[in-house]
């Protein structure tokens, strides 16, 4: 009797088995609907496409069915995204509980490996002797079951809030959709009242269209702003801005009149009026020197520049998708150095005749730059990646610190030789901005720098910078 019995329920249960499967892949309603709405847009497809192949092909086409075809793909269209969007957020829905059952599952698979383990840290404790080592091998493993536990309670939490996250995302693109669908339905109310001639109906219909859209660029703002669209930048989401930069500059090479002949000449006066210093240049170079050359010319090489590093402030305010216009505050301090000729008059015997060597004596003195600019950038798309391109003005001052020689490996200061000076420069901007979320982003820029006056000193840099998007 009990194997006709266990015989009977097996049979039950393979009979139940294909009605309750079909049960659970049964559609629902909104499946349906979005079914409908798909075969709906897809045939709203192809009659457009149809009917522009024959436009494209015929220059004197012009009938108006194509208006009305292109008209009922955009209602097909919006009809079907709030379906779309009202599934995803089902099975969003869906994910989230899936997710909940299974950190439950976990939360408490580690509660009973915690008991477990505490069980057996006390039974250790009590034990004595050899069963003492037996009881010690229980503990670690129950340890490691309990490590174990602990890792997929941590996986199980995570799953849960991404799957929060992705719910949260649903929800927000199911009311982009909701709202992108009354404004359509607005737009075709506005089409309708124009078509009646009445001047109020058509006022009406007009503000209802302004509000809904309204509302719509709010809650794209919102979905943006919360990281809900991503690879976008909703139009006019971003206003103001501050950044911070560095980088380093390849410095256009300044001109020789950055040591003058001034210069030059106190270096002369300093080292022949001070009798101490000349005995020492002398006692290292071997011999008489004289600075310059043999026609006494005090004319020094090329400017060389070390010390590149830069960086800066700026601030911003977007005007619209893609144009943003910029201040922007920079600083940066080199060290100018040239070399000069020091020709040395070393005596011999005394019948000899005297020899004669040329050797270089070096200049160096610090000098800081300080400039502030305006610039117009244009970012280029709207996705996370955004390459853009500008030009701006900018007004520099120098400040160049006291110069000092060295001849013969003697220092030599040069007091009040410090020059300020200051001058206009133009600006293009070239780069790649990444939007790190909605509020951060990073772009990597290169700058060509060029100067108005006749002693520029401008150059190529290039650098990151990081900024932060304060709002409204």
């Amino acid at each position: 009797m009990k194997k006709v019995l266990q015989l009977f329920i097996v049979a039950a249960l393979l009979f139940a088995a294909p009605f309750t499967s079909s049960l659970s892949a049964q559609k629902t309603d909104l499946d349906k609907k979005v079914e409908a709405a798909e075969k709906a847009r897809d045939d709203a497809q192809k009659a457009y496409e149809a009917e522009k192949a024959k436009a494209d092909n015929d220059p004197k086409y012009h009938d108006p069915k194509l208006g009305e075809l292109k008209k009922a793909l955009d209602k097909a269209n919006a009809e079907l995204k709030p379906l779309q969007a009202e599934k995803d957020k089902k099975a969003a829905e869906k994910t989230l509980k899936d997710a909940e059952d299974a950190f439950n599952k976990a939360q408490k698979a580690y509660n009973d490996a915690q008991k477990a383990y505490n069980d057996a840290v006390a039974a250790r404790d009590k034990a004595k002797g050899k069963d003492k080592k037996a009881k010690n091998d229980d503990v670690d493993r129950k340890k490691a079951i309990l490590d174990l536990a602990e890792e997929a309670r941590n996986k199980a939490k995570k799953a849960v809030d991404d799957a929060k996250k992705a719910l949260e995302k649903a929800e927000a693109l199911e009311d982009l959709a909701k709202k992108e669908k009354a404004v359509f339905d607005a737009e075709k109310a506005l089409e309708d009242a124009k078509a009646t001639g009445d001047e109020d109906n058509i006022k009406k219909a007009q503000e209802e269209l302004d509000i809904q859209k309204k509302i719509l660029e709010n809650a794209r703002k919102k979905a943006k702003d919360n990281g809900h669209i991503q690879g976008m930048i909703a139009p006019g989401s971003k206003s103001y801005y501050v950044s911070l930069s560095g980088g380093y500059l390849f410095p256009q090479t300044p001109g020789d009149g950055i040591f003058g002949n001034d210069i030059m000449a106190r270096l002369g006066e300093n080292i022949y009026s001070n009798p101490t210093l000349f005995e020492q240049i002398y006692q290292s170079l071997g011999g008489e020197f004289l600075i310059g050359n043999t026609s006494g010319a005090f004319q020094t090489g090329p400017v060389a520049m070390s010390n590149n590093a830069q960086w800066g402030l700026g601030a911003g305010r977007y005007m619209g998708r893609h144009c943003l216009v910029s201040v922007s505050y920079q600083q940066r301090s080199h060290t100018f150095s040239a070399t000069f000729p020091v020709m040395v008059i070393a005596h011999g015997g005394p019948n000899a005749q005297p020899s004669t060597r040329q050797v270089a004596g070096t200049l160096t003195a610090p000098v800081q730059f300080r400039s502030v600019g305006i610039q117009n950038t244009w970012l280029i798309g709207r996705n996370q990646l955004q390459p853009y391109a500008g030009a701006g003005l900018s007004w520099q001052w120098m400040q160049q610190g006291d110069a000092t020689a060295a001849v013969g490996g003697v220092e030599v200061p040069l007091p009040n030789t410090a020059v300020r000076d200051q001058n206009g420069q133009a600006v293009l901007i070239t780069g790649l901005q990444f939007n790190v979320s909605p509020q951060w982003f990073i772009a990597l820029e290169g700058q060509l720098v060029r100067g108005f006056s006749d002693n520029p000193v401008g150059g190529t840099g290039i650098g990151l910078r990081v900024g932060v998007d304060l709002g409204r």
